[in-house]
């Protein structure tokens, strides 16, 4: 017996009614009626038929004359009802992959539709056997599956099971819990996905997957069709970043439409990284050098200079990026200290539209990584480690602007201000202690780790600040106060620059009338 090619048929119809064949229909009809009519007719080669019973030599017939057939123990009528009831389904859902074709972002909607209507998950994989784009939820803990959303991609073993790109047929690969791997690949070319690969509940008819997965090769023609057409009208990175920060582009569609034409269209999530040299014209060319470097360290990224910095678009399927894409960072590092640089990266977002918000965070974090920075060996400075210090930033500036000056030192905590001026005085390093203690929840032995601090010198330090400070540190809000109090203190003294001894001599805070 021949399978279905699922394909979407336009109507339904008894086979013993037709005059001319039509391979957008699909014919129904009794098993010996339809034997009859394969007997009677040699021009049915491409169509598809129903039988409501078999008959003796009717999958042989239907053989001979290259006709595909299903044979169903259903009478005729029931089988009619069943069948217009999932042509109705089927062009239900052929209406809504049109219109997420139709998005500005066509490939990741498409994905999301195709997977809340099969109620599992769906992947685009690059030829790379790289996620290009993936949307569901996971319920089961399955090896293949975690393959794909930690790493973001399938390694051979896995491929190998649940792949077969070299059979155009749709392929189904039995998994635990009833759930299956469908895949197919993907007539497409460069940088487009190459092969589909669903995720599937065993309550899912096969027949329904096998249908959208041909709706997925439809549509990835049409993209690859339409790629080829506007491969001559690219965008430029460094163009498209330059218009979303000086808000000529501001909307996320047509920011959607601009990223989906640059050299490497991203995937759903996206990040920034901002690369700075110390000294850019030290050396000749070292921008450009450095530039070439990153694009080899960082393939399928778009990567441009912007405003005198270097631009990488980070991007991947989903939040695993998030806050630390997976890079190797100690050949970063490497990198970045042969040419004197520095980089920031933000935390990932899926809206196009905060691409300019994103771009001027992760700028703020490399203005503050570099001078806030706890070990001069540091070159990479993320948004999720400076977030805090962004904060107190943002809220200078508006600060500013209501009260008519900056001393924004009267936000912290007096016990702060007070272990911050005797540090002065005495050329001691009672914050940092304060800090550390409070950072790790009063567990001395880990503060003085972090301190690089033997043990007891820490608690002989810890009992001299003690004697000073009246706060109860082990009150949990309290000592939340005093960490943001100390990063409000840090942030003066070594990114704004205000010499707060010379500050505190002048107009020291009360910090008594202030403890009240």
């Amino acid at each position: 017996m021949q399978q279905p090619k699922y394909l979407l048929f336009r109507s339904i119809r008894f086979a013993r009614h037709m005059k001319t064949p039509d391979p957008a229909v699909l014919w129904l009809e009794e098993g010996p009626a339809l034997l009859q009519l394969l007997q009677s007719r040699t021009d049915l080669a491409g169509l598809t038929f129903c039988a409501a019973g078999n008959a003796d030599g009717l999958v042989e017939l239907a053989q001979i004359r290259h006709v595909t057939l299903t044979i169903t123990g259903l009478d005729l009528l029931t089988l009619y009802d069943r069948m217009n009831t999932r042509l109705s389904t089927h062009l239900n859902w052929e209406r809504q992959l049109l219109a997420a074709a139709a998005q500005p972002s066509p490939l990741q909607a498409t994905t999301d539709t195709v997977a809340h209507l099969l109620d599992g998950m769906a992947f685009l994989l690059d030829s790379q056997r790289r996620v290009r784009c993936m949307a569901g939820q996971a319920r089961i803990q399955d090896s293949i599956l975690h393959e794909l959303l930690d790493q973001g991609r399938l390694y051979d073993d896995a491929a190998h099971r649940i792949l077969r790109l070299d059979n155009p047929d749709p392929f189904c690969c039995a998994r635990q819990q009833g759930w299956c791997f469908y895949s197919c690949p993907l007539p497409s070319a460069d940088p487009l996905p190459h092969s589909a690969l669903l995720f599937v509940p065993g309550h899912v008819a096969a027949d329904d997957v096998y249908f959208l997965l041909e709706l997925l090769r439809t549509g990835a023609q049409t993209t690859a069709e339409q790629a080829r057409r506007t491969a001559q009208q690219p965008v430029e990175f460094a163009d498209l970043l330059r218009d979303v920060v000086n808000r000529k582009l501001t909307g996320e569609d047509e920011i959607s439409t601009r990223m989906a034409r640059l050299p490497h269209p991203p995937q759903r999530f996206i990040s920034l990284m901002i690369v700075q040299m110390a000294n850019p014209r030290v050396v000749p060319n070292a921008q450009a050098a450095l530039l070439n470097h990153l694009q080899g360290f960082l393939p399928g990224s778009n990567i441009a200079v912007s405003s005198g910095n270097i631009a990488v678009m980070l991007s991947g399927p989903n939040r695993a990026m998030q806050p630390r894409p997976q890079i190797d960072y100690e050949a970063l590092q490497a990198l970045l200290g042969r040419y004197d640089a520095f980089a920031a990266i933000s935390n990932s977002t899926s809206r196009r539209d905060m691409l300019r918000t994103t771009y001027l965070l992760t700028t703020t974090t490399l203005q503050l990584g570099k001078a806030l920075r706890p070990d001069v060996r540091q070159r990479v400075f993320f948004f999720e480690d400076y977030a805090e210090y962004v904060s107190i930033d943002l809220c200078l500036n508006s600060f500013s602007i209501l009260m008519g000056h900056d001393d924004i030192i009267y936000l912290t905590h007096p016990d702060a201000v007070k272990a911050y001026r005797y540090d002065l005085a005495n050329d001691s390093n009672l914050l940092e202690v304060l800090y550390q203690y409070c950072i790790n929840n009063g567990n001395i032995s880990i503060a003085a780790k972090a301190s690089y601090m033997h043990r007891n010198t820490f608690s002989a330090k810890l009992a001299e600040l003690m004697e000073l400070i009246k706060a109860d540190l082990s009150n949990g809000e309290i000592r939340q106060r005093m960490i943001f109090s100390y990063k409000i203190l840090r942030y003066y003294d070594r990114y704004a620059k205000i010499n707060l001894g010379q500050r505190f001599s002048v107009s020291p805070p009360d910090t008594e009338k202030n403890q009240s």
